[in-house]
């Protein structure tokens, strides 16, 4: 019974500080005749904060109000929200939050993170959120397996130049992200590893980068001559480049609708499941001769799944095997 009462008590508190927390935050708002196409807040229940949400062009921050802490924000946010107005990018909007002791929402983030050192992006960090933008500051380096999946209402992204490689499906299903930004150089970003899982099933057409914009290709390559990826899913018919030595694994995996493909005759080597799900596949044409595809080294799954029995060479056909 005495547990009974003192839950109950706790939460009378809590429902209290909440409405009083509540109650400054729009009160504020008001008084700072807060612009409500820039500025949004929410009463977050299941962590007893205060959520603002800033807007920019593409990106946006999340301050966070913690419920028992009313006095030591109540005058800071009223400044923050004067001075955000005029601010135009996210580093900005830190830097006043910063000055003024407010709290910024990293991995806790409801829609708007901006994540900086010492934390980092662990798997699953952001799975199934309702993120709709994410800045990464510098220095950090990795982006964990699966960070974002599934974040459906992601449209805007910012790497930074430090980041080295891009985990096991890090941005898979984020269907909306249209908006990918680096901090590094178009050769910086061809040095970052495994972008396919940031391009393969993302809108984003294009990375746009300190000095220029970098086109997302039909087919990703990688820095030893391998055609990793096959970004058009929806491909029907595909040229691959000449001068690449080895098909990738899963290099072409469910691109359900490709019928026909050109390989040149400097691949070497084709990796298996590389055409895995490539069920409408009939037509395989290869520049070398017969003996020449013969020598390929080939896995006994390479083919898997593809209607093509044959490839035709220079000089006539051969079993795809």
């Amino acid at each position: 019974m005495d547990f009974d009462r003192e839950k109950a008590k706790e939460e009378k508190i809590a429902q209290v500080s909440e409405a009083g927390a509540n109650a400054f935050v729009k009160m504020i708002f008001a008084e700072s005749e807060a612009d409500e196409n820039i500025f949004e807040y929410l009463s977050k229940k299941d962590d007893e904060t205060q959520r603002v949400f800033v807007k920019t062009s593409l990106f946006g921050l999340e301050l966070v109000l913690q419920n028992s802490q009313v006095q030591c924000w109540r005058l800071a946010l009223g400044d923050f929200l004067k001075r955000a107005q005029n601010a135009e990018t996210v580093l900005e909007l830190v830097k006043i939050a910063d000055e003024l002791n407010l709290d910024v929402a990293g991995k806790n983030a409801v829609h708007y993170a901006f994540v900086r050192p010492p934390e980092q992006i662990e798997n699953s960090a952001f799975f199934r959120s309702e993120l709709k933008s994410c800045y990464i500051a510098e220095s950090i380096c990795e982006i964990g397996d699966q960070a974002f999946l599934d974040n459906r209402e992601l449209n805007a992204v910012f790497l930074p130049k430090s980041l080295r490689e891009l985990a096991w499906f890090s941005f898979e299903e984020c269907n909306c992200l249209e908006f990918i930004q680096y901090g590094g150089t178009l050769l910086d970003w061809e040095s970052v590893e495994d972008k396919r899982y940031i391009l393969e099933t993302t809108r984003a057409f294009c990375v746009n980068c300190a000095d220029g914009i970098w086109k997302k290709p039909l087919i990703l390559t990688g820095t030893k001559n391998i055609a990793k990826c096959c970004l058009d899913k929806s491909a029907i018919s595909v040229e691959i480049p000449d001068g690449i030595e080895i098909i990738g694994k899963h290099a072409f995996i469910w691109c359900t609708d490709l019928k026909s493909v050109i390989i040149p005759k400097s691949v070497h080597e084709i990796c298996s499941f590389a055409f895995e799900g490539c069920r409408e596949l009939k037509k395989i044409v290869y520049s070398g001769t017969v003996k020449q595809w013969s020598a390929v080294q080939k896995s006994e799954t390479s083919f898997d799944d593809v209607a093509a029995t044959v490839v035709s060479c220079s000089d006539g056909e051969k079993s795809i095997k």
